[in-house]
Formats: structure tokens, sequence, C-alpha cells
């Protein structure tokens, strides 16, 4: 809970569009009616849980929405290795300073 008293997932859900249902501005999986607070979190449900079961426009929704996942990963393992590296430089900068 925030200090205004709101979840994560009532901050982070939509509310209206496209998908969205009256239960508090979420997005709702038409096979098995798990919700999901944002969009993408449903197409990546509906592709990795009822693959067998998705048209053409939720295959394209589950491909556009794990394409951009995978780009998030990879721009974040970027950033833990360059954060690593520095921070391995900054050690060897201060031994080499210590000696």
């Amino acid at each position: 809970m925030a200090v205004d008293g709101t979840s994560v997932a009532d901050r982070d859900a939509p509310t209206e569009g496209d998908g969205t249902t009256e239960r508090g501005g979420t997005f709702d999986c038409p096979y098995c009616d798990r919700r999901f607070a944002r969009e993408e979190y449903r197409d990546l449900h509906l592709g990795q849980e009822h693959e067998e079961r998705l048209d053409a426009d939720e295959r394209d929704a589950y491909e556009a929405a794990h394409d951009a996942e995978a780009e998030a990963i990879r721009i974040f393992r970027l950033k833990a290795l360059a954060v690593l590296v520095l921070v391995y430089f900054g050690f060897l900068v201060v031994y080499a300073f210590t000696l």
C-alpha cells in the first residue's frame, strides 16, 4: 500500500480503453478469468498459457509485448554490466592509490 492508500496494481491499472472491465480497470484473460493491471501483462500471459487458442491479433499482441520485454531486459543487462565494470575499476583505482 502506498501512502495515499492505493496499491501498486491500482496505480498501474488503466482507467479506460479496450480490454478493461468494470472491476477496477483491469485487463481480464478471456480464457481463464485472471486479471492483469496492464494490457502487456495480459498479452504475455495469453501467449505463454493459452498459445494454442490465440487468434492472429492476440498472437501479434503477444509478439509485440514479448519483443518489448526482451528489449527492456537487454537494456537492464547492459546497465548492470556497466555498473559492475565501474565498481570493478573503482576498486582497482582505490587499491592502486593505497599501495
